[in-house]
């Protein structure tokens, strides 16, 4: 053991010397390009970020100058840009002091491209009488102080001397920043980027270390220990039925009707009963409300900075035992309108500014992480925060070890059960004729536990898999391996529940009609004189062909997804 960490630590220093040395060996290099004019071109390639440029000029006229002579004055002038720079350059922009001869309202703009790898070409798109081409550009880089630069882009501010007043203008989601930061001489300018691509590059290998670390050590995961800690939490929901699981929840002893509220996805609640939710089958997932980053800025770097200094770390500790004051190993997860690149670029950027602001308290981790950030763009462009804990463990479904591509979730398996319990009879002779890996007929014996149940299907890879699942749910179901309409059986049925096929690559609609229209004229074969069916479908418009011609009529129909087709139907023998 003492010789397996002795070998392990020397890796670890190994590693660690072998990034310090490519971080000195890329510092030290320094490139020269000759500055060449824009030309056309006539398209862009793959692993260029587009960036939106845009500025706003009121150009008025000098004192005693006159109207008739200047007719066209005072004019407004819009411009728009769309820059696209490779995936590793950074872009910022900075204002001078240096221009005082014009009269510039908020000095000149200059925009800079920052990058630790030798680049040549960006491109841009303007607006105006060149609005669609695509022009190439050339970026300049200064020998003397290490990074890639372009020029001024409102030095004369469209006019002449005494003619002009800059106004306005941005770096839309940019990579670098979306501030404009004023420096009196080039010097502090390039001395600050200098030090803020020497951070940045920094940060790169120690995230590249850890991660490292994490993969050869493993790593540690926090105990969670908070169950009775009064939290802020979240259930998600089928929206159709939040006041199914709302009404769950009041069924747990000394839970007040007015702690529990509800909303478009879900229910809200504070609790200190963590382990008795847990319990509750028919939500999605459990999160958590944290003081201080229930809705985060739009701006990467102050959403970040947000989330480091709230009560998140104060969270997390008092609900897991760390009294050795090990770091916490996150993800992020986005959901937004960017498009995927945009996105990548936000986690990245916020997740390294996160682990810099808590010094690394808060580390990310690909793989072994322990809570994820939930951030949800809303209408005002900021984000919804919520924390889903990976450090709680849910056990709800341990069952289910084995599956299909299309197979049931259990969450809705167990939520067609509950809207369907009041059909069914706790000795009721059970039996799915499409059982799969059989989650309905288990989840249907967790809530009422039949007499008897049996579970057929044509493939023997899913009986092996019924089989295991049911297993592992402590349950006794007959499985059998057999087309249904081949299926004979010695006694009659009280209930048939199933998850009916669908539309898939090997079963085209007509298939899955045939099979609708064959279920139902065969179905009263094997259910007595008051069966009933408990059917989950994708295809409802067969359920209303064939149902009431073959002698069943419909005890309650419920859409379960609207956008998914899928609906529960109890149908009774006439």
């Amino acid at each position: 053991m003492e010789q397996k960490t002795i070998n392990k630590n020397k890796l670890i220093t190994i590693l660690c010397a072998v990034a310090l040395t490519l971080g000195v060996l890329v510092s030290a290099v320094l490139f020269s390009v000759t500055p060449v004019h824009a030309g056309l071109v006539d398209s862009i390639p793959e692993g260029y970020n587009s960036i939106e440029m845009s500025a706003y000029n009121k150009i008025t006229l000098n004192n005693g100058e006159s109207q008739e002579k200047y007719p066209d004055f005072p004019q407004e002038v819009s411009e728009s840009i769309t820059m696209y720079i490779p995936e590793d350059v950074y872009i910022g922009c900075y204002q001078k002091d240096d221009y005082l001869d014009y009269n510039i309202a908020n000095r000149p703009i200059t925009f800079i491209l920052l990058s630790r790898k030798p680049f040549t070409t960006f491109y841009y798109i303007q607006s105006g009488s060149n609005a669609g081409k695509i022009w190439s550009s050339v970026a300049s880089y200064n020998t003397e102080h290490g990074y890639y630069f372009n020029a001024t882009i409102f030095k004369n501010a469209f006019g002449s001397v005494g003619q002009s007043s800059f106004l306005y203008s941005h770096v839309a989601e940019s990579k670098f920043s979306h501030n404009v930061y004023t420096y009196s001489t080039d010097e502090e300018l390039h001395q600050y980027f200098c030090d803020v691509a020497d951070k940045k590059h920094i940060d790169e290998q120690i995230r590249v270390i850890s991660d490292m670390i994490v993969s050869i050590e493993g790593g540690r995961k926090h105990e969670f220990t908070g169950f009775d800690v009064l939290s802020n939490v979240v259930l998600t929901t089928n929206r159709r039925y939040v006041d199914t699981v709302k009404e769950q929840l009041l069924e747990l002893d000394g839970v007040d009707e007015k702690c529990v509220k509800t909303f478009s996805a879900g229910v809200m609640m504070a609790t200190d009963r963590i382990a008795e939710i847990m319990t509750i089958r028919t939500f999605d997932e459990l999160l958590f409300r944290v003081a201080g980053i229930t809705v985060l800025n739009s701006d990467v770097n102050k959403a970040a900075e947000q989330v480091a200094n709230s009560a998140l770390l104060k969270f997390l500790n008092k609900r897991h035992n760390n009294k050795d004051n090990r770091p916490y190993y996150f993800r992020v997860e986005l959901k937004s309108k960017m498009d995927m690149k945009a996105k990548s670029n936000f986690v990245k950027k916020f997740s390294s500014q996160l682990e810099g602001f808590t010094n690394r308290q808060l580390i990310n981790s690909k793989s072994d992480y322990e809570f994820e950030l939930r951030l949800i763009e809303n209408k005002e462009g900021s984000f919804n925060c919520m924390i889903k804990l990976y450090t709680i463990k849910d056990e709800r479904f341990a069952y289910r070890t084995e599956s299909t591509s299309t197979c049931l979730k259990p969450v809705n398996a167990a939520l067609i059960v509950e809207l369907a319990k009041a059909y069914m009879k706790s000795d009721a002779q059970v039996l799915d004729p499409f059982c799969g890996s059989a989650t309905l007929l288990i989840e249907r014996n967790k809530k009422i536990l039949a007499n008897t149940s049996y579970g057929v299907d044509i493939s023997g890879d899913n009986i092996v898999k019924a089989k295991i699942n049911t297993e592992n749910a402590g349950q006794i179901i007959h499985f059998i391996n057999k087309d249904f309409f081949e299926f004979t059986h010695t006694y009659l049925f009280d209930e048939i529940i199933t998850d009916m096929p669908f539309e898939t690559s090997n079963k085209s609609k007509g298939d899955i009609k045939q099979i609708y229209k064959q279920f139902f004229a065969n179905a009263r074969n094997y259910l007595k004189g008051d069966g009933r069916i408990i059917m989950y479908t994708h295809n409802r418009e067969f359920v209303k062909e064939f149902a009431n011609v073959s002698g069943f009529y419909v005890l309650e129909h419920k859409i379960i997804l609207e956008k998914a087709g899928t609906d529960l139907f109890i149908l009774q023998v006439r």
